[in-house]
C-alpha cells in the first residue's frame, strides 16, 4: 500500500502557489514470473508483473481554475484509477540494473473532467554495501515519462496539458531489518510539457516502506 503525500507547486504572474497534502491511497499486488533464476555463480535475474488501483482519498477541487490554477495542480483525481507495473532486476554480486514500466489508466472524474494516462520507463544503475546491519544501495539512472493530454467534460482536449520528458536521476536506498528508506533526486534532461507552457525543473522523491 502506498500513502503518497504530493507538494506542487509554481511561481508565476500570480506569484508563488502551492497545494500539498496526502494524495490518492494506491494498492498494488505483485506475481512473481521469475523468482531470482540463477545465472552462473555470482548472477540472478528477478521479474515480476503486478496491477493496483488508487482510491479518491486525495484532495481534488473541480473548480481549482477559479484560483487560476490548472485543474492537473489536484493532489488528488477525482476517480478510481488503476495501474500496471513491471520490474526486471538484474544482479550481479553486489551491483545490478533495474528496468521498470509503470502505465496508469484514469477515468473521468467526478466532474466528468478526465486526467491523462501515463507511461513511464525507468532504467536504473545500483551498487549494495553493508555497514554491520545497514545496507546502502546508492543508484543512478535515465527516467522518461509521457503523459496525454487531459480532456473537458465538453470533449475537447485541454491544451496546456499533458507532455512528455527524460530526467536523470541520483538517489540511494538504506535498509534496515524490514525498513527501507529512500530518496532521489532528479534532474530533467529533455521536458515538453503544457504546449510549452510548462518548464519541469529538479524532482525529489522520499520513501519509507515497511516489508510485511
Amino acid at each position: 500500500m502506498q500513502v503518497p503525500y504530493i507538494v506542487n507547486s509554481r511561481k508565476g504572474q500570480e506569484g508563488y502557489q502551492s497545494v500539498k497534502g496526502i494524495s490518492d491511497v494506491n494498492m498494488s499486488l505483485y506475481y512473481e514470473l521469475i523468482p531470482n533464476k540463477c545465472l552462473g555463480s555470482a548472477g540472478s535475474l528477478y521479474f515480476e508483473v503486478g496491477a493496483g488501483a488508487s482510491a479518491p482519498t486525495g484532495y481534488y477541487n473541480a473548480h481549482i481554475h477559479n484560483e487560476n490554477l490548472p485543474e492537473n495542480f489536484n493532489i488528488g483525481k477525482g476517480t478510481f484509477y488503476f495501474n500496471t507495473q513491471t520490474n526486471l532486476v538484474f544482479r550481479w554480486n553486489q551491483s545490478g540494473l533495474v528496468w521498470s514500466n509503470f502505465f496508469q489508466w484514469l477515468p473521468k472524474s467526478k466532474d466528468d473532467y478526465q486526467f491523462g494516462n501515463s507511461l513511464s520507463t525507468q532504467l536504473t544503475v545500483f551498487h549494495e554495501f553493508g555497514l554491520n546491519n545497514v545496507k546502502f544501495i546508492p543508484s543512478t539512472g535515465v527516467y522518461m515519462e509521457s503523459v496525454a493530454k487531459d480532456v473537458f467534460p465538453s470533449g475537447l482536449s485541454v491544451v496546456e496539458s499533458g507532455g512528455r520528458s527524460i530526467f536523470c536521476g541520483f538517489g540511494t536506498n538504506i535498509k534496515f531489518s524490514k525498513w527501507i528508506a529512500g530518496f532521489i533526486l532528479s534532474k530533467p534532461l529533455v521536458n515538453s510539457y503544457a504546449n510549452e507552457s510548462v518548464q519541469a525543473k529538479l524532482r525529489w522523491t522520499s520513501q519509507l516502506s515497511f516489508n510485511f
